[in-house]
């Protein structure tokens, strides 16, 4: 039991790692790169938003370690209900979601882990 709720940490902290470093990752997006005027500033903005999405792929290693786990010890299934599995695709930021400007595009949705709103079991919080 003391493993399985060690297990329910890692889940919940690998989630919020996940959605800041996307988040991140948006914001110097938009605040670096689409403003660069240089092939210089360019090459050096797209770093800082490569360090953010080498960040999120390690939350997501985290997560799907933390859930594999999870679903071989013995635990409450509606605990488990509320996970699912995190594809590259969930990783990507749909620019329709980070710009004010556009709404009622294609993708107006976000992955399951933005509406999970730390509601994943945060420790009877």
């Amino acid at each position: 039991m003391i493993e399985a709720e060690l297990r329910k940490g890692q889940v919940t902290d690998a989630l919020e790692g996940l959605c800041l470093a996307l988040g991140e990752k948006s914001l110097h997006f938009r605040t670096e790169v689409c403003n660069t005027n240089s092939q210089r500033t360019t090459n050096r903005a797209w770093d800082n938003v490569h360090k953010f999405d080498v960040k999120a792929q390690q939350c997501q290693s985290t997560y799907r370690q933390a859930w594999s786990t999870l679903l071989h010890l013995s635990i409450d299934p509606e605990y488990l209900a509320t996970l699912h599995n995190i594809t590259d695709d969930n990783l990507k930021v749909a620019r329709d979601l980070t710009d004010e400007r556009r709404v009622g595009q294609r993708s107006d949705t976000l992955p399951w882990f933005w509406r999970s709103g730390g509601t994943v079991d945060a420790g009877g919080q």
